[in-house]
């Protein structure tokens, strides 16, 4: 059988058979159906007034249709949904300390490498400095050491000088002293003996003899003052 028949018996059964009656010999034929009476299911449109009445819903037989094991299982989806929810934001939530926890281990990595470059670099200057100060050091101590040599070498030759000038100032005075000796025998003459013993000695043997003296007390002076003029120079260099 196929589905075109099946569907046409399914149809024959639900509706009711046509049944032709015929008006006379001739006539054409008109399909009559039986007339019967269907209750409709759905209830006429009530107007009052000209204005269509809806009928309240009953919502307590819709109410009490629901079984307890649908409540129950409203009650469980609901239950399970805030589980559900609850369960995703503590995820989140832990998630986002677990990312914020990285973030802020890694900044103090950082942080931290930051500073030892910092320090490093503060090393090596500390570093660089000091071996410029040893260098300067040491070139400062070779300038002191031949300054000091010199200064000694000098303070050698001031106090050699010192020593010939000590012995010509010794030789002047006793230049002076000799001198001298003529003069005082003369004045002593002058007092004692009278016009003999000033012939005795003429007027130019005294004068160059008043020269001689003249000049090496002269020269007696200039000694003590290059004498004196050394004697601070030393000073100033010890």
């Amino acid at each position: 059988m196929s589905k075109r028949e099946s569907d046409e018996l399914k149809d024959g059964e639900s509706s009711p058979k046509k049944r032709v009656r015929c008006a006379g010999p001739g006539s054409s034929k008109i399909p009559v159906l039986p007339s019967f009476t269907v209750k409709s299911e759905v209830p006429p449109t009530l107007y009052a007034f000209g204005a269509r009445v809806v009928p309240p819903k009953d919502d307590k037989q819709k109410k009490e249709a629901r079984s307890k094991d649908s409540k129950k299982d409203d009650v469980s989806r609901r239950a399970s949904k805030k589980d559900e929810s609850s369960n995703t934001v503590n995820e989140k939530h832990a998630a986002l300390l677990k990312h914020s926890s990285e973030l802020m281990e890694k900044a103090e990595n950082f942080k931290l490498q930051a500073e030892i470059e910092l320090l490093n670099a503060k090393l090596a200057q500390a570093e660089e400095r000091e071996k410029k100060q040893g260098a300067r050091n040491k070139m400062l101590s070779g300038v002191n050491k031949t300054q000091q040599e010199q200064i000694k070498t000098q303070q050698e030759q001031m106090k050699d000088l010192l020593e010939q000038v000590k012995s010509l100032t010794d030789q002047n005075q006793s230049l002076v002293a000799k001198l001298k000796e003529p003069q005082d025998k003369k004045e002593k003459a002058k007092v004692e003996a009278s016009k003999q013993s000033s012939d005795d000695i003429s007027e130019d043997d005294s004068k160059t003899v008043q020269e001689l003296f003249e000049s090496l007390s002269g020269g007696f002076k200039v000694g003590k003052e290059i004498e004196a003029f050394f004697r601070d120079v030393l000073e100033e260099l010890d």
